[in-house]
């Protein structure tokens, strides 16, 4: 079940949830920013966020980890790719392979960084509903000139209903092709076909429903969306996530670096085969 709930809304009363969802599409990309840089400290600082922000979501436990299960052949490719094409200077680890530590290390920091930025919005797909995110999406396009908000929001939404609706109907033909004993075949060509044919078919005839379903509700692109400020509390978040930012990227603290070293170092002596 919690498979299903990827990239679905799950509804709750938290502060998240409850959260302007214009400010939600400000602090991503904020976020995501500061999830692009190599430093490690960083990284642990973004991933302990988010582990704070589910937590305060108050979601399944397994909804950010168990949707990664699909994604961990495209991680290993990545892996794979960044370690022998980016290779960095050092002693190779395996002979006649241009691979070192510190390819490795920067490859292993690249797959972090992915994994983050998939997990964050999973977490912005499961703390927003799709209507509050095509309102706040035509709030925030609508001062800017020859721009269809309406168009650009409903597309949006689309495009993650489609994609949320393919992977439901790739679980339920698994099941299909599992009651049918078909994932039982040794050949890969059969067992991919089996999988992709149904695939393709349901999520075509769903597409047409969806036209369909447009057209008899009388999609319109000027209707009238009221505008509703956004509360003081609502931009707290931003505004105190902005200064830490400012001040770690512009003051030194050296200080604080060396309280996290620390710390790290005693969770090694701790668990060491966690680090």
């Amino acid at each position: 079940m919690v498979q299903r709930l990827a990239l679905h809304y799950v509804p709750g009363e938290t502060f998240l949830h409850r959260w302007d969802p214009r400010c939600k599409l400000l602090g991503l990309p904020a976020i995501a920013a500061f999830s692009l840089t190599r430093d490690p400290i960083q990284l642990v600082i973004v991933s302990f966020t988010l582990a704070a922000l589910a937590g305060a979501a108050r979601l399944p436990p397994g909804l950010l980890l168990r949707p990664l299960r699909g994604w961990l052949w495209l991680l290993a490719l990545v892996l794979v790719v960044q370690a022998y094409t980016a290779p960095e200077p050092g002693a190779s680890m395996v002979s006649r392979l241009p691979v070192s530590a510190a390819s490795l290390e920067s490859a292993a920091i690249t797959i972090w960084r992915l994994v983050l930025m998939l997990l964050f919005g999973i977490l912005f797909t499961a703390v927003t509903r799709p209507a509050e995110l095509r309102d706040a999406l035509v709030r925030l396009l609508r001062p800017l000139p020859l721009v269809p908000e309406w168009r650009i929001a409903l597309m949006a939404v689309l495009t993650l209903r489609l994609f949320t609706l393919v992977l439901d109907l790739a679980y339920e033909v698994r099941l299909a092709n599992r009651a049918r004993l078909a994932d039982l075949s040794r050949s890969p060509v059969r067992r991919m076909r089996a999988l992709v044919l149904p695939l393709a078919r349901r999520a075509l005839i769903r597409a047409d429903d969806l036209a369909l379903a447009l057209a008899a509700r009388g999609y319109r692109e000027d209707l009238y969306l009221p505008p509703a400020p956004v509360a003081v509390a609502d931009w707290l978040p931003l505004v105190v996530y902005a200064a830490l930012m400012i001040g770690w990227r512009f003051w030194d603290l050296p200080a604080i670096d060396d309280l996290i070293h620390a710390g790290l170092r005693w969770a090694a002596l701790i668990c060491p085969g966690c680090f």
